[in-house]
């Protein structure tokens, strides 16, 4: 079951809720990823769980598409690291669980 957390900068007030690097649910593998676009943080799926009735076909879609932002659309995202808010290069604290997911 993955997990989702909030996060905020102390900086600039900007909030996301994101697992905050690679996670997994019962049939999908994200990641947190930020888009140097639209300057947005969000988790992305990367994979699919092998024994999952669908998985060829989504592993197969997954592979077709670029990954994107689901945000703007652009393909300039990058992984997430160091928790750096992507608004002022601040430092985004996590905060408490938001909810899980699978």
């Amino acid at each position: 079951m993955g997990s989702i957390y909030r996060y905020k900068c102390a900086a600039c007030n900007y909030q996301a809720e994101v697992s905050g690097g690679k996670d997994r649910g019962f049939e999908i593998f994200t990641e947190t990823k930020v888009c140097l676009n639209c300057k947005e943080v969000m988790d992305v799926g990367t994979d699919v769980v092998k024994d999952m009735k669908s998985a060829k076909r989504i592993k197969r879609d997954l592979a077709k598409s670029k990954p994107h932002c689901p945000v703007c659309g652009s393909e300039k995202i990058r992984p997430w690291k160091d928790c750096t808010c992507p608004k002022c290069g601040g430092k985004m604290k996590k905060g408490a669980l938001a909810y899980l997911w699978d």
